[in-house]
């Protein structure tokens, strides 16, 4: 005789929200154009399995006010876990600005 289970599952979606924003100059290419960028949102963190850090980034161009804002912090316990705020023009050696790094050299 076959036996009757009654089982219930329950999932949660917890979706990840974000802004990302560009003002570009009339006429001008994306990558010379732009004046302003900003960026608000939830980025999964490594290492850390399902935790979520609110991010905000602020950067205006030169000619625009000059400065370069982030602001990361993790969703669930508000703990700050990288902040900077500095001119734009000072603001070198991040991302794609990083010099590679060289192969120690074998004797």
């Amino acid at each position: 005789m076959p036996k009757n289970h009654n089982l219930t599952i329950k999932t949660e979606i917890k979706p990840i929200a974000s802004v990302k924003a560009t003002g570009f100059k009339a006429g001008l290419s994306r990558t010379k154009g732009w004046f302003q960028w900003i960026f608000v949102g939830e980025i999964p963190q490594r290492g850390r399995a399902g935790a979520l850090a609110l991010v905000q980034v602020v950067a205006k161009r030169v000619e625009f006010g000059n400065w370069y804002s982030k602001k990361v912090m993790m969703k669930d316990s508000g703990e700050v876990i990288h902040t900077c705020e500095e001119p734009l023009d000072q603001h070198q050696g991040h991302g794609s600005d990083k010099r590679p790094k060289r192969a120690p050299q074998s004797n």
